[in-house]
């Protein structure tokens, strides 16, 4: 009598293939279900009665008892048990689907005489709450996903969503989230209630405060209509909700499916995580950040009960939290409010009318300009006024002098323009002359940073970008390339000033990779007051530090200096990742030079912004006191696509011609892929 182990080979086929046509559990091309057709009739296999006779064969067989039929967890389980059971003791693989609310013992009984299993296996089945704890089936039942063994004769698989739950909410809450919402099935009470445990405990660990009523339950069948009341109930709950967590992967591809035909954007509007993941999530745009089950270790507990050399009654499966696109960080300002976006300052055409009538003025205060960012800030701020009919009337550079900045602003205030827009060298040595613009008429507008001494009242709003989002950009892309690179020893070049803006990348830098990267190490830190002393203070971290095999620097400038110091050492071998794009530092990106990475502002955008707050705030209005615009991940992979929506203009033909040389000779050129797993301790 042939077995369906015969048909898989004449099929050419897996034996999970055909069980998937026999029992129609999942999608199977025509192709090969015309291919498992034609062997079961020439080999004259019958399934029922091959199930029936199973015994006599001494083949065993597994059943797997779901309502899950095309999870694609469960896909890879039974391909993985298939090939990795031993061959020599016939084992065959049988989906069951299970159409009823909550399986009890007589279901299972049912299903074990049915089809004479050996073996079964319960996956994404709620348990009848009076499930016979005495019921002593004398085959092993292997149920995954539960806390504890269902009765006697069992053991149980835990996919620790509890941790999953936890690795999530940290994620989002160090991402500055504080309203987080989350959605699981209804029908898992004990379930739902540890759920409930776990998101008090963190939010008391972190000392914010909980809504209990921003805890969601749908059922598993519910109709599309169903799903869209549920998503509007939950986004009505709070105006103030900024992130989703889903604890099973079906329900984020529902509310992925409402978002976009609501034409809510993700993670614009709001971030989303899902706890357990399909493989198309990283493929998706955006990619979802998700929790994955470590799946290999899920396959071979359950051969490790099947072949009975696992005694233990409770197993846990460890799961990592991939970070990807559907989630980013939300900014705060210095006083701790939350940052909105740019999109909160646009202009009606009446308003724009007004504008060119009043005849304004506004003067611009840099702390340093002629490089690649003041220049498209600058620029940003001039094509935005001229459209409102803003006469600029200076743009100064302090080159990095407090004494020489509050001299400048005291003279441009003296021209009695309606505004300024300034962003500080130091925000304590600075502070009186602000404070005079603050006391004056003229009103203030502040790039990245707010002096010393000045309250909330005494601008209009501070502008900058979303720094949390642009250190967890620059801190991922170098844990990413250094597990990938086989490092571990990682240094910091920070900038020593009391800015509030860089402060806050570098924190969060620094705390990305001890959250995200535990395997790696910081093995020492540096600061500079002034460019002119990077290359010295980095040079001599390096000789005190030589197990150093990787740097993040704070920005682009003190970059190239490091460069030159690594270079005088002859550690060309340590890689960097920074902040901000120009000319130098894309092409060491291009030829696979040190530079491996980095997160980038939007200096265009960010002056756009700029222009737009000051024309709000000469109309009387009042606008948010932070104003967030959100960075930019950049490799060698989107250089050149990069170099074009931040830098605003045609890459130049040394750069096009670096990068195509790499691609063609692949020259050591580093990871490119953004996508992150943060990884378990």
């Amino acid at each position: 009598m042939a077995t369906i182990k015969d048909v898989a080979l004449k099929a050419g086929v897996s034996i999970a293939t055909v069980s998937h046509v026999i029992n129609r559990t999942r999608y199977v091309s025509n192709e090969l279900e015309m291919r498992v057709t034609k062997a079961m009739n020439e080999l004259n296999y019958n399934p029922t009665d091959s199930l029936r006779i199973s015994k006599k064969a001494k083949t065993q067989t597994i059943g797997i008892i779901t309502t899950a039929i095309g999870d694609e967890l469960l896909n890879d389980l039974v391909q993985g048990l298939d090939q990795l059971l031993p061959k020599e003791k016939l084992y065959q693989i049988v989906t069951l689907l299970f159409k009823g609310n909550k399986l009890t013992v007589k279901d299972i009984k049912n299903y074990q005489q049915h089809y004479n299993l050996d073996h079964i296996i319960i996956y994404d089945c709620l348990i009848n709450e009076n499930f016979d704890q005495k019921f002593n089936p004398k085959f092993p039942i292997i149920s995954i996903g539960q806390k504890q063994a269902i009765c006697h004769n069992a053991f149980c698989i835990d996919l620790d969503y509890e941790g999953g739950l936890e690795k999530s909410l940290k994620h989002l809450i160090r991402s500055g989230h504080e309203e987080i919402g989350i959605i699981t099935y209804h029908g898992q009470q004990s379930f739902n209630e540890r759920l409930r445990s776990k998101t008090n405990q963190l939010f008391e660990q972190f000392g914010l405060p909980h809504k209990h009523n921003l805890f969601f339950e749908i059922g598993k069948s519910e109709t599309e209509d169903t799903y869209r009341l549920f998503f509007e109930d939950v986004l009505k709950t709070s105006k103030n909700i900024s992130s989703i967590i889903t604890m099973h992967p079906n329900i984020m591809i529902k509310l992925l499916e409402y978002a976009n035909q609501q034409q809510i954007k993700i993670p614009d509007d709001i971030s989303v995580v899902s706890v357990g993941g399909f493989i198309t999530f990283p493929l998706m745009h955006p990619s979802i950040t998700h929790v994955s089950i470590d799946i290999a270790d899920l396959i071979n507990c359950c051969i490790g009960y099947i072949e009975e050399v696992n005694t233990n009654q409770i197993s846990k499966i460890s799961s990592n939290l991939i970070a990807l696109e559907s989630s980013v960080s939300i900014a705060r300002g210095p006083f701790g409010e939350k940052a909105q976006p740019p999109q909160v300052l646009e202009l009606t055409s009446e308003e724009v009318k007004l504008l060119k009538k009043s005849n304004y003025s506004v003067a611009v205060s840099f702390h340093c300009a002629g490089n690649v960012w003041a220049r498209l800030h600058e620029q940003g701020m001039k094509d935005c006024f001229n459209n409102l009919g803003i006469k600029m009337l200076a743009v100064t550079n302090a080159h990095f002098d407090p004494e020489l900045q509050s001299i400048q602003q005291d003279g441009l205030l003296s021209m009695k323009p309606n505004a300024i827009v300034s962003i500080p060298v130091d925000e304590i040595k600075t502070a009186e002359s602000y404070k005079r613009i603050a006391e004056s008429n003229t009103k203030l507008v502040l790039i990245n940073n707010v002096p010393e001494g000045l309250t909330q009242e005494d601008y209009a709003t501070c502008i900058s970008v979303n720094e949390m989002e642009n250190g967890r950009i620059a801190a991922r892309i170098l844990g990413k390339h250094m597990l990938e690179t086989g490092r571990s020893n990682f240094g910091m070049v920070n900038h020593g000033a009391a800015f509030f803006a860089t402060k806050q990348r570098d924190l969060t830098v620094e705390n990305t990779m001890k959250n995200d990267f535990p395997s790696l190490n910081l093995v020492a830190k540096c600061q500079f007051h002034n460019l002119s002393n990077v290359y010295d203070v980095c040079r001599e971290m390096i000789l005190q530090h030589p197990e150093i095999q990787s740097l993040y620097v704070c920005w682009e400038e003190p970059a190239q200096q490091v460069l030159k110091a690594l270079k005088s050492l002859g550690r060309e071998d340590i890689t960097i990742v920074t902040t901000d794009l120009d000319y130098e530092v894309a092409l060491n990106i291009a030829r696979g030079g040190n530079i491996i990475g980095l997160s980038a502002q939007r200096p265009y955008e960010q002056g756009r912004a700029m222009a737009l707050a000051v024309a709000n705030t000469l109309l009387g209005k009042k606008i948010p006191s932070f104003i967030g615009v959100e960075p930019y991940a950049v490799t060698h992979a989107n250089l050149q696509k990069a170099w074009v929506d931040i830098l605003k203009e045609k890459p130049p033909k040394e750069l096009t011609e670096s990068l195509s040389s790499t691609q063609a000779g692949n020259n050591h050129v580093w990871s490119h892929d953004y996508e992150f797993s943060e990884q378990k301790k």
